[in-house]
């Protein structure tokens, strides 16, 4: 009876979800599926080719998860494969010919990972019907991308436009585009744009520049969904202020304690003991990381099979390994010999324990910075990210803007409030603040507020400062207190 129990409990915890909860672990659980393909791919083609089938590929199972209510990667059926394909793909995604001719080799590459990584959960037959319907689709898949009447007026206006050159990223292309259509046309001219996505062979066609018109004004190099600078120092000042004015003065070990990365990397020491067996790849097993995810409420992955699927373990799991504090052998992990900073528990030495804390935080924040989670990784981006978060580890926190959909803008654009790299910019930067909650070197509330305290806020505010150094002027100086 408690059993049932249990697990009505748990039934009814995973109801009250929501609905943007479950989005974001979707889209989490998306970019770790991705990550594994690029992995296989690379084994028998180009990083740079297996990166373009993981983008084509993500941006199909956002759409059959989004617009077909089929939110499994391994779930696929004859029907639902031909109505991505045919129907929904070509009326909400814009791509060129040369792309459209991708998707099916793409999806045949894809179905084969499924299978040899074990993930396929349905009869081989079933797949191989899969395989011989792609073979049959992979011509009507280009007819449907060129048959206007698949798209909406303004998905045909955009197609047009990326046909002639536009990079629609690009505000100053979009704009020069968008001016040469509204003024330089014809009511009849654009009816022939917007209705078949062309032009009539009598009618010059759009060449960049054609608008002679271009914004005079950038777009602003502050991120347009934070606070400002000045607020940017008040907060500091204000958070300083808990530190009885002294950034450089010493704060309660209980500070760093209640970091939820910090609380896992000890609870993964305690795990280790003398020695813990680990798979080849050096990760928990499958055993001891159900232990880890039940005991850490992570019910999300509860039939996680993988602990690198798993990125609020596998966070504190790398830092530990990468400080020294665990040593991994061919098939077991054992207590370092040389650990960057001796850990020593909280309560018999406050002091060494925050210098432990202090230095696996900074190895894990330089991991999540330099090494890219979501295919985003350039330098503006990365920098517009270490200002969002040590606003969210600031008084107050910080709450983000709704992320837009950018489908829609594209398609919409007079519903546009920014201009569309700028909608771009906020979406990435989510991203990653979304992996630092993950992590644990932060928190996300119910409502989607970001919140830090003191030991997260000096930790952006030094190690934060050092990484922005490095990005921009290549300092290799340490990244420590």
């Amino acid at each position: 009876m408690a059993k049932r129990s249990s697990r009505r409990k748990k039934s009814s915890a995973s109801s009250r979800i929501s609905p943007a909860e479950r989005e974001r672990r979707a889209e989490r659980d998306l970019a770790t599926l991705m990550k594994h393909y690029r992995s296989w791919r690379e084994a028998a083609t180009d990083p740079e080719v297996a990166e373009g089938e993981a983008q084509t590929l993500t941006v199909l199972l956002r759409m059959k998860r989004e617009h077909l209510g089929s939110p499994g990667p391994a779930e696929w059926d004859l029907t639902l494969l031909e109505e991505l394909l045919l129907y929904v793909a070509p009326r909400k995604w814009l791509i060129s010919r040369v792309e459209a001719m991708n998707l099916v080799p793409a999806l045949v590459r894809y179905f084969d990972f499924l299978e040899e990584t074990d993930r396929w959960r349905r009869a081989p037959a079933h797949l191989a019907d899969l395989r011989g319907l792609l073979d049959e689709l992979e011509l009507e898949v280009l007819e449907a991308f060129d048959d206007p009447t698949r798209r909406s007026s303004s998905g045909n206006v955009l197609t047009y436009a990326m046909d002639a050159g536009v990079d629609l990223a690009d505000k100053q292309q979009f704009d020069d585009f968008m001016h040469w259509y509204n003024n330089q046309l014809t009511r009849e001219q654009r009816t022939a744009i917007s209705d078949t996505g062309r032009l009539p062979a009598s009618v010059p066609p759009y060449v960049p520049g054609a608008g002679e018109w271009a914004e005079e004004e950038t777009a602003p190099e502050w991120p347009w969904f934070l606070p400002d600078d000045d607020e940017l120092e008040r907060r500091i000042a204000r958070r300083i202020e808990e530190n009885d004015g002294d950034a450089n003065a010493d704060i309660p070990a209980e500070q760093w304690a209640q970091l939820p990365l910090v609380q896992r990397a000890v609870s993964l020491l305690e795990l280790v003991g003398e020695r813990l067996p680990v798979t080849d790849t050096g990760a928990l097993q499958r055993a001891d990381l159900r232990k880890v995810v039940e005991s850490w409420g992570l019910t999300e992955h509860a039939n996680a099979r993988s602990m690198w699927d798993v990125l609020e373990v596998e966070a504190p799991w790398t830092a530990l390994c990468q400080g020294g504090w665990v040593e991994l052998g061919a098939t077991r992990a054992v207590p370092g010999k040389q650990p960057m900073e001796p850990y020593v528990a909280l309560e018999e030495d406050p002091e060494g324990f925050s210098d432990f804390a202090k230095t696996l935080l900074n190895i894990a924040l330089t991991h999540l910075v330099l090494v890219d989670r979501s295919s985003s990784a350039d330098i503006d981006t990365t920098m517009d990210f270490l200002l969002a978060l040590t606003f969210a580890s600031a008084p107050e926190g910080l709450q983000l803007p709704p992320q837009p959909d950018l489908v829609e803008l594209y398609e919409q654009p007079e519903r546009r409030e920014h201009p569309i790299e700028e909608c771009w910019r906020l979406v990435r930067v989510a991203v990653r603040l979304d992996n630092a909650a993950d992590i644990g070197l932060v928190w996300k509330d119910a409502d989607g507020k970001y919140h830090g305290n003191l030991a997260s806020f000096l930790l952006l505010l030094f190690s934060g400062g050092k990484l922005r150094d490095l990005l921009m002027h290549g300092d290799d100086e340490g990244l420590s207190f």
